[in-house]
């Protein structure tokens, strides 16, 4: 795991890399919105050459007012993916790879997020974390 500082744009942002059995998914650490409006959790990661629509990619969140593990969303190969829970009707993934669009924001989304990729058949999997905070 590697914390790297990028100039993006004019700003200073940090990315995290997490390397876990053969693949690297960049995540950035701290993410933030208000109440009702919308964010995108970034989830990038490198596509392996073979059968590279054999994926599963899932978000996970441990939110800070349970502390309690949550699926968030699930997508199988190349299918549009699930939300789950009170999450079922405001996610999405955006891009081809795995940025989590949430819309509505809460209060209760503040917390720790898990994007998971595995690529199944070649036997790549890989996870970024990332927290968000939802103000008022």
């Amino acid at each position: 795991m590697a914390l790297h500082w990028i100039w993006c744009t004019g700003l200073l942002i940090s990315v995290l890399h997490i390397h876990v059995d053969g693949l690297t998914v960049r995540t950035e650490p701290l993410h933030s919105g208000h109440v009702l409006s919308s964010t995108i959790l970034k989830c990038n990661h490198d596509v392996p050459e073979l059968n590279n629509r054999r994926v599963v990619k899932a978000w996970t969140m441990i939110s800070d007012q349970t502390g309690k593990e949550e699926l968030v969303f699930l997508a199988n190969d190349l299918e549009d993916g699930t939300g789950f829970g009170r999450y079922r009707d405001r996610v999405n993934i955006v891009g081809s790879k795995a940025d989590l669009n949430i819309s509505r924001l809460e209060v209760a989304d503040t917390g720790d997020y898990k994007c998971e990729i595995d690529y199944y058949v070649e036997g790549l999997s890989g996870e970024g974390k990332t927290r968000l905070k939802v103000y008022e």
